[in-house]
């Protein structure tokens, strides 16, 4: 079935599908800003923790598509909001910001895109994929602040689509881009890998082409995952270092002898099957992810 889907396209979208608003500028927001050809507004800009702020914000954008883009993502600093609760920022960002979102979408009949990780999940089994249909469990104090935050901000998601909302939850994993030189940088930077645990990598440069094909079919109420294949980060460290000729070997270390400071699934692998019939576009498998990476 793969072979006969239609690979998803890199670059900007064509043809345009009118107004985008996208609200955070990281290495997500900043990647479908220049492919749809808008500028993303951020915090202090726009507070989306202020509701009344998202509310004027919605409100006042003329188009439909609306991208939440903006949930702070760093796992190992989120940690010492442990003890924070809903007085957190990952808490207020992640979950109050999506909320409000989702709540101005609903009143001004727009189509949501929120963005959320496999990391609201807890640990999976090896050789197991999460499906699309899958519904984090709130209350998993193993998954740390983070994770816990991103499964909070899905309930708000499903709370949305309830109320008949427009829009979709799209899941990404492991982000990662060509420009900029921002994939060797990461790749440099790594020099001992896990070799034992699964990721499904996501490439950001297809995200705007699957929010895009996914509006233009009205597809909606879904939870999409935008991944490629599995495959370790020890094997997709080796390519892109061998690819890029960055002198030294990658070592191969177990993930039970890593110490982190936050909670991290070893099996937290995205099953695309669904997402790729529904859309009829082919995510690129991780050697191909590596190929353009590295081109």
């Amino acid at each position: 079935m793969a072979e006969q889907l239609k690979p998803i396209e890199i670059g900007s979208v064509y043809p345009p599908i009118g107004a985008v608003l996208i609200i955070g500028n990281g290495l997500v927001g900043s990647c479908l800003a220049k492919d749809f050809g808008v500028t993303p507004v951020d915090y202090p800009q726009v507070d989306i923790v202020n509701p009344i702020v998202t509310w004027d914000l919605v409100k006042s954008f003329p188009g439909e598509l609306v991208i939440n883009a903006a949930g702070k993502t760093k796992v190992d600093e989120a940690e010492r909001e442990k003890d924070m609760g809903r007085d957190g920022s990952y808490y207020r960002v992640n979950v109050l910001g999506n909320r409000h979102l989702a709540q101005a979408c609903l009143e001004f009949k727009k189509y949501f895109v929120s963005i959320s990780s496999e990391m609201a999940f807890g640990e999976g089994e090896k050789g197991q994929l999460r499906l699309e249909s899958e519904v984090p469990e709130v209350h998993i104090a193993e998954r740390g602040v983070y994770g816990g935050t991103k499964a909070w901000g899905e309930f708000e998601i499903l709370t949305y689509f309830a109320k008949e909302g427009r829009g979709i939850n799209l899941r990404i994993s492991h982000p990662s881009k060509r420009s900029e030189g921002w994939f060797f940088n990461l790749i440099k930077k790594y020099s001992k890998l896990h070799d034992d645990s699964e990721i499904t990598p996501t490439l950001t440069e297809e995200l705007s082409h699957v929010i895009a094909q996914a509006y233009v079919l009205g597809i909606s109420r879904r939870t999409l995952h935008a991944v490629g294949t599995v495959v370790t980060p020890y094997e997709f460290g080796t390519a892109g270092r061998k690819r890029l000729g960055i002198t030294g070997e990658t070592e191969p270390i177990h993930f039970e002898n890593v110490k982190s400071k936050a909670y991290r699934p070893q099996f937290g692998a995205l099953s695309n099957e669904y997402t790729q019939k529904l859309l009829g576009l082919r995510f690129r498998d991780s050697q191909e992810q590596i190929d353009y990476l590295t081109s």
